[in-house]
């Protein structure tokens, strides 16, 4: 997570609650084997990191 926070240049906070978002959007059935699959996670994630 500190790589990536550091390679987009983000905060470590950030990458480590969009990780865990990651992670909760697979176990309500989410997948991101294909890209547009992947760039509905990334709105999903993106839409719950607002929140906070």
């Amino acid at each position: 997570m500190e790589e990536n926070a550091l390679k987009f240049d983000r905060p470590f906070d950030e990458e480590l609650h969009r990780v865990i978002i990651h992670g909760v959007l697979h176990l309500i059935g989410y997948s991101d084997k294909t890209p547009q699959k992947q760039n509905t996670m990334r709105r999903k994630e993106d839409s719950y990191l607002s929140l906070r």
